[in-house]
């Protein structure tokens, strides 16, 4: 059997869909950490949120069986997973310890130190908000986490042969379950770019008489902010 449709992938219709939608920086994100209710009061949870290092975004995972009678077999699917899973999040200490501060009585209120009594989830769990941002740092995606709370502090290590370095704070939080929004794009077409680059005959400059060329690329794309889709 021979195949004779033709592939419609070329360079330039990858380099035209580069130009128009960019591609997603693992630099450009922010955490948002909501203060749980076992720390009363705690300036320095701006902080925390703000010298987060690295961060990522969940994994869904959906179980499957595997079912054959005949032929080759069939993997359905039983269930999926929204969390239960630990996630790691990296961050910077300041001079004051403040950030290391604060994850340590975040601990105590989960599990009493001195007594060893555990409190209730209510008590120590928050929510915790991942968000990817565009190269104009505006909010294109948000993984929100519920019922989050930290099992594992890791130590900071002290060694005089560590000049010019800063502390990194390295916490895995559990968390119950993940949802995700996101942010609608208007359409591609009042793109200039995305336009130039689809039409057979590209829009002309009247005054020199060439093809237009969009130099202000980062306004084709306005995320509309009230426009969002969650799901689990």
């Amino acid at each position: 059997m021979t195949v004779n449709t033709r592939s419609e992938f070329s360079l330039n219709n990858f380099v035209s869909a580069v130009r128009t939608q960019n591609l997603a920086r693992p630099t450009q994100f922010e955490v948002e950490i909501a203060q749980p209710g076992c720390i009363k009061k705690s300036t320095a949870l701006r902080t925390v949120s703000l010298f987060c290092k690295s961060a990522s975004l969940p994994q869904t995972r959906i179980n499957t069986s595997r079912l054959q009678i005949f032929g080759p077999p069939i993997y359905a699917p039983v269930g999926v997973d929204y969390g239960g899973d630990n996630i790691t999040l990296a961050f910077y200490v300041d001079q004051r310890l403040d950030v290391k501060a604060f994850f340590d009585e975040w601990v105590d209120g989960v599990v009493n130190r001195r007594s060893g009594i555990h409190e209730y989830s209510a008590f120590y769990t928050t929510s915790m908000k991942i968000k990817q941002l565009d190269l104009q740092r505006r909010v294109v995606y948000a993984a929100n986490f519920q019922d989050v709370f930290p099992v594992s502090v890791n130590p900071l290590m002290l060694d005089y042969n560590s000049t010019g370095q800063v502390h990194e704070l390295s916490v895995t939080f559990n968390y119950r379950r993940w949802t995700y929004e996101t942010a609608s794009y208007s359409d591609l077409q009042e793109s200039s770019v995305a336009t130039d680059s689809q039409n057979t005959n590209p829009k002309v400059d009247n005054q020199r008489g060439q093809p237009s060329k969009n130099k202000n690329r980062s306004k084709n794309r306005n995320i509309q902010s009230k426009s969002w889709k969650t799901s689990a």
